[in-house]
């Protein structure tokens, strides 16, 4: 069994984050970073060369959810290595419901301080769309599992936490759109409204303990849940950087509650019609989320 120690579990609950772990060999994260690759393509973007992911099962390119249409990636985060420990942190009970590729070129700028409790997108309002609803009469926490493909160095762009800010929810706040949280906004989401201003956080990482991850190994994984205040530096590196992570819930929060309205359009604008999560742990009693067991839809 993969098992955490009760020192590793005291220290997630103290600062929201735990790692890097020893997980996988290079070898095994080698094989998901050749399929991810293989469907990959370079844009150019406002001058700035981006990497896109093309999504056969959601038929667009798009960073998010290719555990949809491959297995190597939905094995990656449904492996017992993985499970064990956050079953040790939460619940026995989990669904995989997104997944997500962090990939940057030499120079491509980083992602600033954000922390996420039931909305995942760029709008400032974030009422609208919120694609996650917790029960109310209990605190249930979303566990992610961020997976390096390749090892990543400070130099590349490593992982910076706020140690124990994830009890703190950080006011929402407008600003410049070149000064948001999310430079990648642009590559993301149209609309002249998106290009007029940008989220950030009231947050001030003088006030926190911050600590930035040494190197991260292939094969290595961090845990976090998306509550604590995280952020990753620009890659200052001449080599590209390559992640994946997957995000876990509870079976009895409601993913993309919207949809039992009828309303099958996320916050990114794709169609979440088909969407849904895999059961990686336990089972589910509730009934709330469209729920698959074990392969992606391709296969058989």
């Amino acid at each position: 069994m993969y098992k955490l120690t009760e020192a590793q579990i005291q220290s997630f609950h103290k600062k929201g984050w735990l790692g890097p772990l020893d997980t996988f060999s290079s070898t095994e994260v080698e094989l998901v970073g050749k399929q991810l690759r293989e469907i990959s393509q370079v844009k150019e973007i406002e001058g700035f060369e981006v990497v896109s992911f093309y999504n056969k099962y959601m038929d667009c390119y798009t960073p998010r959810d290719h555990h949809f249409a491959c297995e190597s990636v939905t094995k990656l985060f449904a492996d017992k290595r993985i499970i064990q420990r956050l079953n040790q942190l939460g619940k026995t009970d989990l669904l995989l419901w997104r997944t997500n590729i962090f990939h940057r070129m030499p120079g491509q700028a980083g992602i600033g301080w954000h922390q996420a409790f039931d909305y995942y997108g760029f709008d400032v309002d974030e009422t609208k769309r919120r694609d996650l609803d917790f029960p109310k009469d209990e605190d249930i926490l979303d566990l992610v599992v961020w997976v390096a493909i390749e090892d990543v160095t400070p130099e590349i762009g490593t992982l910076r936490f706020a140690n124990g800010s994830y009890n703190t929810r950080f006011k929402i706040i407008k600003t410049p759109v070149d000064q948001g949280t999310y430079p990648e906004q642009k590559y993301y989401v149209s609309g002249n409204q998106s290009k007029s201003y940008a989220k950030s956080y009231d947050f001030n990482e003088d006030e926190w303990e911050i600590e930035t991850l040494p190197e991260i190994k292939a094969g290595q994984i961090v845990i976090f849940t998306e509550r604590v205040m995280h952020s990753a530096p620009a890659n200052l590196s001449q080599q590209e950087r390559f992640a994946i992570n997957g995000r876990y819930i509870y079976p009895r929060v409601t993913v993309y509650p919207d949809r039992l309205a009828g309303d099958y359009i996320d916050n990114y604008g794709r169609d979440i019609s088909n969407h849904f999560c895999v059961l990686v742990s336990g089972k589910d009693n509730f009934g709330v989320n469209v729920v698959k067991e074990g392969k992606p839809m391709n296969q058989t």
